[in-house]
């Protein structure tokens, strides 16, 4: 996934530039298939679900009778998730606040189907086929902190929205390419929110 000195050396899901403003830029994500875990209770910054995952890439799974490993890829992704039940539970309900944290692993792109992996092991871990989306990204260096996070998170809501994109998702996902042990410094992530856009011409036209 990278090194002590922030190179990240792994395969990266594939995505198009198509505008950059001053503040972020908009991506065309191509489809792909993940690996996700979903946990109770976390902030998007915890690590307890890179386990579950690393185990399922590194052989805890079943492929022809046998295992198969899975190279590691970046950014490893997580997102916040609101469980829509019933009753509706709130936060200061007992059972819990109802959030929940989703991570995952971008499956490397000769796998272009569920059905080319191995099946996982642990049934935490789930596999998953997302199709192409559109994401407004910004990049930002350092560890990330929750209260850092959700600082950026609202700041890039808000030039979205003064640009007149619709956002589609609530939550950012923020998107990490380093390993814990990369100096501070050298880290690189990023929060993304998927959006509905369109190239100048055919709807909304950004700001350069």
């Amino acid at each position: 996934m990278g090194t002590v000195f922030g190179t990240v050396n792994v395969e990266q899901a594939t995505f198009k530039v198509v505008k950059k403003t001053n503040d972020y830029e908009v991506r065309e994500y191509e489809p792909c298939v993940r690996a996700t875990v979903t946990l109770p209770g976390k902030d998007v910054t915890s690590g307890d679900g890179f386990r579950l995952l690393a185990d399922y890439i590194f052989g805890d799974n079943v492929k022809d009778g046998g295992k198969e490993n899975i190279a590691m890829t970046a950014p490893v992704a997580t997102e916040e998730k609101i469980s829509m039940t019933a009753p509706v539970v709130t936060a200061n309900s007992e059972g819990g606040s109802g959030k929940e944290i989703e991570m995952s692993f971008f499956m490397p792109s000769k796998y272009k189907k569920i059905s080319d992996l191995p099946t996982p092991k642990n049934s935490q871990v789930r596999l998953e086929e997302v199709p192409a989306y559109t994401m407004a990204v910004v990049s930002f260096s350092g560890n990330a902190y929750e209260d850092y996070v959700l600082q950026r998170e609202e700041q890039l809501k808000k030039d979205v929205q003064r640009d007149g994109l619709q956002i589609l998702v609530e939550k950012a996902v923020l998107m990490r390419y380093n390993p814990p042990w990369c100096l501070p410094f050298l880290k690189t992530n990023e929060l993304g929110l998927k959006i509905n856009y369109k190239e100048s011409g055919e709807g909304s036209e950004l700001p350069k």
